[in-house]
């Protein structure tokens, strides 16, 4: 049987994770656009709308993640979140046009979304008592990927390293969430918690 603190400590890490690969998704295509660009033959601002695509995925999870974790569970929710990002990144990582790269930043932002706006709420359940400590550890992890990511890709790049391959590595990271969160035991909130469906007719 599992103790209490065993029993949290694998969801926290996988919290924490959710933070650093949201980031990491966030951050790669800002840092691989120029060579991105060159390869599509593609006006990089042309390119750069895929943002748009990534960004408005990412606010309307956000704004359901919660509804949706209620119903099903924080669980399901992650490792849909987890998959999504995976399988977006891929498809970037494969994109051979405007159209391509659009719809893959679409789906890294629907994973990208829910990874973000829940992981703060689920460690906030996992560890009330120690919740602003949590909290600030994931802006660290946050901060990690968003800044160890880019500088990582604009060393590599040079080097001849394809742009294409760091969209690889969010694809594998995504997966390795998707395992962790697999083996996460992440109970549903007790049915007083959770939304009443009623009042959002």
């Amino acid at each position: 049987m599992r103790s209490p603190t065993s029993s949290r400590l694998l969801p926290c890490i996988a919290g924490l994770a959710s933070i650093f690969v949201f980031a990491l998704s966030a951050s790669t295509v800002p840092a691989a656009l120029i060579r991105a660009s060159a390869e599509l033959h593609l006006d990089p601002t042309l390119l750069a709308r895929t943002l748009s695509f990534q960004y408005t995925a990412f606010f309307v999870t956000t704004l359901v993640g919660g509804v949706l974790a209620d119903f099903f569970g924080k669980k399901v929710l992650f490792v849909i979140a987890a998959a999504l990002t995976a399988l977006g990144a891929a498809m970037w990582g494969l994109a051979g046009s405007l159209a391509a790269a659009c719809l893959a930043a679409a789906i890294m932002g629907m994973g990208g979304g829910v990874l973000e706006g829940l992981s703060s709420a689920l460690l906030s359940d996992l560890y009330p008592e120690r919740r602003k400590l949590l909290l600030n550890l994931s802006q660290v992890f946050y901060c990690l990927a968003a800044i160890g990511g880019p500088a990582l890709i604009g060393w590599l790049m040079p080097r001849g390293v394809s742009w294409r391959l760091f969209f690889g590595a969010v694809a594998l990271s995504g997966l390795a969430l998707l395992l962790l969160y697999a083996i996460s035991h992440i109970p549903r909130p007790p049915p007083h918690q959770r939304i009443d469906g009623t009042r959002l007719r």
